[in-house]
């Protein structure tokens, strides 16, 4: 039971300490007793904005039109923790962290949000990449601050990630904290002018020991490591061309009736810079052998098959983290897969489940029943094979519903989360949303545990049909 908050009568009859936790005293004027860690961020008067003007380019053969990337701008952060429970940003309070960084607002479709979600580089001095740990993350130097302004409840991919981090070799780390954002060159921070709201810190897909965990690449490997993603199109993203993509319709229609366009496989890692023809050529040769054989009549034999060129585990454990949350976008959208030197394909990390849990714009797609992955690229050739699908149904998926995935166990993460959130909830929803109440957030809560419990069950019920009908192969 969560007791740090009491009934709240109405949105317009609020409880002022369970509102703003005390926001002001003594002749402060920001807030002194914030119960989560507090990122201010100082842009010395630079108006952060988001770029939304289209550049022209053909993909594939395809004219399409793409958001410039939005501008990069020089700032400093700085990082309060709590102490004994509260966090001060005053002026008397002192910095756990500090550094310059350059930011700048991400996302496509986000674009549009009002609560925009940006990307953060940590700089030293000269302006070059300062790695530094932060909340007891990992040291990096990349970050991104997910706003989740289409997911009110604060914990979709929070609850996603960390339960992808229980079964898979690495999932996203995430830390909620609350942000203000000073670009009018106020000298202090107020409450009404710069508080931002919850946002979650997440670190961003990137190679690293501590993260998406491959080998740099040199040209004395005949090998190569990669970070691929089916994705929606950036401008500047290097796009492979294997030959199974040029020849895929450009639009599809989805499972609910929906003409979608098709996504493409773009390249994370290595990077525009260090992509070489040699290493991209390398990536779409592996892409392609496997592509040729999954579409082969001996794609399921164990030396021939499919299995020579992906792990089979870390498929099945991405499909049942997107299947289990029913991710619109599983599969076709920030869908990344990587490998390293000597090693075999890998699908992950996981990566933005907004769209999840019946939070959806399709009301088909909210109800807590039917498989969607085995519909997608790649996962619906790999579930008609017997030994695919058995590893799902027969051996993973049961073992983690009796340990690690029972219900009271995920129940116990949102509860986890919601209690960590405390009254940064009604802070975030006072920011934000004007007809929405802290009764609201709590019915949402409600319905997630409900979403899943009825999910979960349809699955224990159903997890025999997860495989598909043995096709013809490709001629």
């Amino acid at each position: 039971m969560l007791i740090f908050f009491v009934k709240i009568n109405s949105k317009h009859e609020p409880n002022e300490d369970l509102k703003h936790k005390s926001i002001r005293k003594a002749n402060c004027s920001c807030p002194i007793d914030n119960n989560l860690p507090i990122i201010v961020i100082d842009t010395k008067g630079q108006k952060i904005v988001a770029n939304q003007d289209y550049v022209e380019t053909t993909i594939n053969d395809r004219f399409m039109q793409l958001h410039d990337k939005s501008p990069k701008y020089s700032a400093t952060l700085k990082l309060y923790e709590p102490i004994a429970g509260y966090t001060s940003i005053c002026k008397e309070a002192t910095p756990t962290l500090e550094t310059d960084i350059l930011i700048n607002v991400r996302g496509q479709s986000s674009l549009l949000n009002p609560k925009k979600q940006y990307t953060i580089s940590f700089r030293d001095e000269n302006g070059e990449e300062n790695h530094l740990e932060i909340l007891g993350l990992p040291k990096h130097d990349k970050w991104v601050l997910n706003g989740s302004y289409g997911d009110r409840s604060l914990i979709r991919n929070y609850l996603a990630y960390k339960m992808a981090g229980q079964v898979m070799e690495y999932a996203p780390r995430t830390r909620f904290v609350e942000v203000y954002l000073n670009d009018n060159s106020s000298e202090e921070i107020s409450y009404e002018d710069h508080y931002l709201g919850v946002y979650i810190l997440t670190e961003k897909i990137e190679r690293s020991q501590d993260r998406v965990n491959i080998k740099k690449n040199d040209n004395k490997y005949n090998d190569i490591s990669f970070i691929i993603a089916r994705d929606k199109i950036k401008v500047g993203d290097p796009i492979l061309k294997t030959h199974w993509s040029q020849l895929e319709d450009d639009y599809i229609i989805d499972e609910y009736g929906k003409v979608r366009m098709r996504t493409v496989i773009t390249v994370s890692y290595p990077g525009p810079s260090s992509l070489t023809p040699d290493f991209e050529k390398r990536i779409t040769d592996y892409l392609n052998d496997f592509e040729y054989v999954l579409k082969s009549n001996y794609f399921n034999d164990r030396r021939k098959g499919y299995r020579k060129y992906i792990d089979v585990d870390s498929f099945v454990n991405f499909a049942m983290i997107n299947e289990i949350f029913k991710n619109l976008d599983g599969g076709d959208v920030s869908t990344y897969f990587y490998k390293d030197i000597g090693g075999l394909m890998k699908a992950g990390p996981v990566w933005d489940f907004d769209l999840t849990l019946g939070n959806t714009a399709y009301e088909d797609a909210n109800e807590p029943t039917g498989f969607r992955m085995i519909n997608t690229l790649w996962f619906d050739r790999l579930f008609q094979d017997k030994y695919f699908a058995d590893r799902y149904r027969k051996a993973l998926y049961p073992y983690y519903r009796k340990t690690i995935w029972t219900t009271e166990n995920i129940n116990k993460m949102i509860d986890e989360a919601v209690e960590e959130l405390g009254p940064a909830i009604n802070r975030n929803i006072d920011r934000w949303y004007i007809d929405y109440t802290i009764e609201d957030y709590f019915k949402e809560i409600d319905d997630i545990k409900e979403f899943l419990e009825k999910r979960l069950t349809w699955m224990d019920e159903n997890i025999h049909l997860v495989k598909r009908i043995l096709e013809n192969p490709a001629k």
